[in-house]
């Protein structure tokens, strides 16, 4: 991940109060991630998905097996497939 969207996802982390927006639980008791309700254009990096991409599209979880980003990002995909 480019330097820009770890800077960028700690912003968001902080914003939402260093809790995951799912359940709740704070960064000692799981690890937090940040979440794209949508993706944008690749940037300038080429991996990057953050052009176009505003703070409302991006979303602090819990990360790992059994986690809010998985059961998320699970339903999404089940929803588009």
């Amino acid at each position: 991940l480019c330097a820009g969207w770890r800077s960028r996802a700690a912003m968001i982390v902080a914003r939402d109060g260093g809790r995951c927006r799912g359940c709740d639980r704070g960064a000692c008791e799981v690890r937090l991630e940040v979440h794209h309700r949508r993706y944008g254009k690749p940037g300038q990096c080429g991996a990057c998905v953050l052009t176009g991409v505003t703070d409302e599209d991006l979303v602090t979880l819990c990360g790992g097996p059994g986690g809010c980003h998985e059961a998320i990002t699970n339903v999404r995909r089940a929803v588009r497939y």
